[in-house]
């Protein structure tokens, strides 16, 4: 049982510190259109803002995905889950994570066949030549440690660790 609670709290550390570097990256992405957007008037902009902002905004949603499952922070219909009784709701929430987990999974596998197709042909992106391989890695990274955090979720709900939203008691 050690072992399970250590995987845990280990994915819920990971997942807060690339959620903190998705962070960063939106933020760049906002910073950098918001100099844009400045700039126009002066007859300027920022070069290549479309090529950056997207690997922003891209590196931003993936980097965070693994909290986002960890922290059982996606979209469902509470108001279904509340009207069940408190083994049926465990059941449900049980089973929707390993759903998830056969989802990331999968999207995890077809997107490093695309990120190997990405590097063999050594695309770029169009305005700046940014290698698309900057796009398709965090995606990667995020997607590959979305695994671990969906097991981590449906590992808490199993073990009935914490709350139903939020990290594992001490």
């Amino acid at each position: 049982m050690g072992a399970l609670y250590g995987f845990v709290r280990f994915a819920e550390r990971l997942s807060v510190i690339l959620a903190l570097l998705g962070a960063v990256s939106l933020g760049a992405a906002a910073a950098l259109t918001f100099v844009d957007v400045i700039l126009r008037p002066f007859g300027s902009s920022v070069r290549g803002i479309v090529d950056l902002v997207q690997l922003f905004v891209i590196s931003g949603v993936f980097l965070a995905m693994p909290y986002t499952f960890l922290s059982d922070g996606h979209v469902r219909v509470q108001i279904v889950l509340d009207q069940l009784p408190k083994g049926w709701r465990r059941a449900v929430l049980i089973a929707v994570s390993v759903l998830m987990l056969v989802f990331v999974t999968i999207l995890a596998l077809r997107t490093y066949d695309g990120f190997l197709q990405v590097l063999e042909r050594r695309d770029r992106s169009q305005a700046i030549a940014i290698p698309m391989i900057y796009y398709w890695g965090p995606m990667l990274i995020g997607l590959i440690l979305s695994i671990p955090a969906t097991l981590g979720l449906m590992l808490r709900q199993f073990l009935r660790l914490g709350p139903e939203r939020g990290t594992v008691q001490q």
